[in-house]
């Protein structure tokens, strides 16, 4: 029979830390990059732009994936974050100069069109940890409504 002293203790405490340090480290992902959707007054800019870049490229990129990481500051602040697990280098290359100069050009046309709309940036090699101040989480991306 097992009895509880001293000792056992901290051995279970030990294990324990080890366990949950195991555990947290787990659940953290690295994504490949992210596009951020902040705001300085009127809201978000729209993520339509980035919604029909996604769906053509999912059809050239089967294994593209795509999350939402929502609710990231007080006026709907938000990160779009993709992984290109299962890409060529070359196809990866190619796939993030389109869409940094995608992501340019609409922060441009934005900035252009309502000055006091949010910024759109892109970074890439981001943890998910960084959302972890996310209200609604990461879920994925486009949301799929059920049938």
């Amino acid at each position: 029979m097992l009895t509880l002293n001293f000792k056992n203790m901290k051995s279970l405490l030990a294990i324990l830390m080890i366990f949950s340090t195991y555990i947290s480290d787990a659940q953290t992902v690295q994504y490949d990059v992210a596009i951020n959707f902040s705001s300085i007054g009127t809201g978000t800019p729209s993520e339509e732009f980035l919604l029909k870049f996604y769906k053509k490229q999912k059809k050239s990129f089967k294994r593209l994936q795509a999350y939402k990481a929502g609710g990231c500051g007080r006026e709907g602040e938000f990160a779009i974050l993709m992984n290109t697990k299962g890409m060529k280098a070359a196809d990866k290359t190619a796939f993030y100069r389109r869409l940094k100069a995608l992501v340019l050009s609409e922060e441009k046309k934005n900035m252009l069109n309502n000055t006091s709309s949010g910024h759109i940036t892109m970074t890439r090699k981001v943890m998910s940890d960084e959302f972890a101040h996310c209200r609604t989480g990461i879920n994925k991306w486009p949301e799929i409504s059920p049938r």
